[in-house]
């Protein structure tokens, strides 16, 4: 593939190669069955995320020192984690390139194990040989690859649809819960409003073990603080 130009045509081919091994099963049982892992090395490693990225956001995506991606709305559509394998002295990727590219990856909410290897250089991974014997860090990468790779595949395939209904249900139950605190100028009006959405907090399953406590707003609002004065949210049962 590495000598066709057209970087379609070489998308292409893949699609083939899935649609071979019935990745692209209309049967969504079956689809979420297939799990799609995607791997290159150099310009395979950086055709192998703009599959995943463009194509197969499904795909996990092994890259060794390929060309990475740093857009974190093209990482956002990734649904599965990424492995990056490079070496401190390739002249083809800067530190400060590849740490942008691991805190994109971050940003975009997308697990990654990422790891520059100290003292080699761009395709430091020659052959197979070199693992065979030991070699560092090349034995090192390789188990780092083989563990990345093992993982994804032996993890049970979510069916997310219910499972993004659930969290859809409990953001708005808390969204308007937040948001009803704002109204600082009928907080006795809205008092009863606030306590049935505390209780709809709880029975969506969220706990509240020290109700009032900073610990206690971790579960309901992750990333999102807010200094609040409800005497009746500690008097209630359901919060004991």
């Amino acid at each position: 593939m590495a000598c066709i130009d057209n970087s379609t045509e070489k998308s292409e081919y893949l699609d083939a190669v899935c649609r071979y091994l019935g990745i692209d099963d209309d049967d969504s049982d079956l689809k979420r069955k297939k799990k799609l892992a995607v791997a290159g090395f150099c310009y395979g490693g950086g055709k192998a995320i703009r599959y995943t990225t463009q194509r197969k956001p499904d795909a996990a995506t092994v890259i060794f020192y390929g060309s990475p991606v740093t857009d974190v709305k093209e990482l956002q559509r990734l649904k599965a984690p990424v492995c990056g394998i490079y070496g401190d002295k390739d002249a083809q990727f800067s530190s400060s390139l590849l740490d942008n590219f691991q805190s994109s990856l971050d940003e975009a909410g997308v697990e990654n194990d990422v790891c520059v290897y100290e003292g080699v250089g761009h395709a430091f991974w020659k052959d197979v040989s070199q693992i065979e014997r030991g070699d560092q860090p090349q034995a090192s990468a390789y188990k780092q690859c083989t563990s990345f790779l093992q993982k994804f595949f032996s993890s049970e395939t979510k069916d997310t649809s219910k499972t993004e209904e659930t969290i859809i249900t409990a953001s708005t139950v808390k969204s308007r819960f937040f948001n009803s605190l704002d109204c600082v100028n009928d907080l006795n009006k809205a008092s009863k409003e606030r306590t049935e959405l505390l209780n709809d907090i709880i029975d969506k399953g969220d706990s509240v073990a020290n109700p009032g406590s900073r610990e206690s707003f971790m579960p309901m609002a992750p990333g999102r603080w807010r200094v609040i004065y409800a005497p009746h949210m500690t008097t209630m049962a359901g919060l004991a």
